[in-house]
């Protein structure tokens, strides 16, 4: 037992008592760090609900959205997420004018196309043929 001095009267403090409170202090702060690491986790990787609203995500060799409608004027910003390259092409529907094509994108990398006429656009990644495909409706 303890005995501690406090405005001239005497507290007698058990030993068990301050093991006690110093455990449940340390229980407290265990919790709250838990919280806070359960509460952030994954809070920079959530990236459906990341995505911009005229982003498409390339992302388990699709994309995503795979479909997205749009009002003329506006830019959409292709960006990838895969560990592997992709592009972005479009052609005009008999497939021999190339409407616009991004080149390889690597991981992280993105290509941004400015669509100033209404109409419907087909894409695709070539290096993964037309498997991988979407389609942008500008109205």
């Amino acid at each position: 037992m303890k005995m501690l001095n406090k405005n001239s009267s005497t507290i007698f403090v058990s030993k068990e008592i301050m093991i006690q409170k110093i455990l449940s202090f340390k229980l407290f702060f265990l919790l709250i760090i838990t919280i806070s690491i359960i509460s952030t986790a994954g809070c920079g990787n959530n990236k459906d609900n990341n995505r911009g609203q005229y982003e498409i995500w390339m992302q388990n060799t699709s994309f995503v959205p795979q479909t997205l409608n749009i009002p003329l004027g506006t830019t959409v910003t292709w960006t990838n997420q895969d560990s592997i390259a992709h592009t972005v092409t479009s052609a005009d529907t008999s497939g021999s004018q190339i409407l616009f094509d991004s080149g390889s994108i690597g991981m992280g990398d993105n290509f941004n196309y400015k669509f100033n006429k209404s109409g419907v656009y087909h894409y695709y990644c070539k290096i993964h043929s037309k498997k991988m495909n979407g389609v942008i409706i500008v109205q």
